[in-house]
């Protein structure tokens, strides 16, 4: 072999080496990325282009309106049929229907966790809507159960504004999801003229998010359980948190979305009970309405807690996720934990 060709022969062999390491190291990524824990990705369920995806039922009607909504999220609507001088001919009396979304013979979610999508409210005559979701599972586990106390979740929406809504499904069997329901009943016998009732949903998804914590009494790490409706001057106000290693807390007053001076400094409190052992934070000496942040250590949640001056005012403001058992309302976002 002349020198010349030995050159070239050393040359391609590093080059098929390299490019094999390149193909093994890139199997390996991808390997490794589909068994990492808690990545995000997410996965369409419906565009609401699709308008034979869904099945309706009902005094009311199905559209799939051709404008967008926000930016290029397509949408279904849901006009309710309202009565005004006769009860609707349903089995109480009450105008309402039934959504849903099927996916035939069912679909392994056991990969995701969260169920996220976008509502708008449309009403006239009420003070928001209340919509009821249930996802339905025909695995080894059943859901809802024999008893419906898995799987159905009720949301209040604010009228007139888009309201981001996450259903965290971590605790709930989806091995084999059948199918996601919507109901909704106009709670009026008897509509006014002027009585209007619809609503919007866009761009249903399925989420892998980090999960939150959902079982167990305990507060998860680096977070504060809080009241979410606020609380009443003149009584206790507490929250709790785990042993997050911080000593004291401190309350700040927030004024247009910021927080400034510290109007309060204290200890933190060991408490011991049946449920398990918390660090508490008691500010009850303070009264004044308005909108503070509590921080332990470095964390600081919620952005900010409304303190009510009775219970009928408006009391929770804020962005970002909330732990909770049931049902929390955030700013324009919709909390739920299976």
């Amino acid at each position: 072999m002349t020198p010349f060709n030995a050159t070239a022969e050393r040359s391609r062999r590093a080059a098929v080496g390299v490019l094999a390491l390149v193909v093994v190291l890139a199997l390996a990524a991808i390997f490794l990325v589909g068994y990492l824990p808690n990545r995000h990705y997410s996965r369409v369920l419906d565009d609401m282009t699709r308008p034979a995806t869904w099945r309706f039922s009902g005094t009311g009607t199905l559209t799939f309106p051709a404008e967008p909504r926000m930016g290029s999220m397509r949408v279904l609507r849901v006009a309710m049929q309202m009565f005004v001088d006769k009860p609707a001919p349903t089995r109480n009396g009450l105008s309402s229907v039934n959504l849903r979304r099927e996916f035939g013979a069912g679909e392994d979610w056991s990969g995701y966790n969260r169920i996220s999508m976008w509502i708008r409210p449309d009403v006239s005559g009420f003070p928001m809507l209340p919509l009821q979701i249930v996802l339905h599972n025909d695995g080894a586990e059943k859901v809802p159960d024999k008893y419906n106390r898995e799987g159905t979740h009720y949301v209040t929406l604010a009228n007139n504004r888009w309201t981001h809504v996450v259903w965290e499904i971590e605790p709930l069997a989806r091995d084999r999801v059948t199918m996601l329901e919507f109901g909704y009943w106009v709670n009026k016998m008897l509509a006014a003229p002027s009585d209007r009732v619809a609503f919007e949903i866009g761009q249903l998804e399925l989420q892998r998010v980090d999960a939150d914590h959902h079982t167990g009494w305990n507060v998860a790490p680096g977070k504060i359980s809080f009241s979410h409706t606020g609380y009443q001057t003149g009584l206790s106000k507490t929250a709790v948190t785990s042993d997050s290693g911080a000593s004291e807390f401190q309350l700040l007053r927030v004024t247009n979305g910021v927080a400034g001076a510290v109007v309060l400094r204290k200890p933190l409190q060991s408490v011991r009970g049946r449920l398990g052992e918390f660090r508490q934070a008691d500010f009850s000496e303070v009264n004044a309405p308005g909108s503070y942040a509590l921080r332990i250590g470095n964390t600081e949640w919620p952005k900010w807690v409304e303190v009510m001056m009775s219970f009928l005012q408006s009391v929770v403001s804020g962005t970002g996720p909330v732990l909770v058992r049931t049902l929390s309302s955030i700013g324009n976002r919709i909390c739920c934990c299976g």
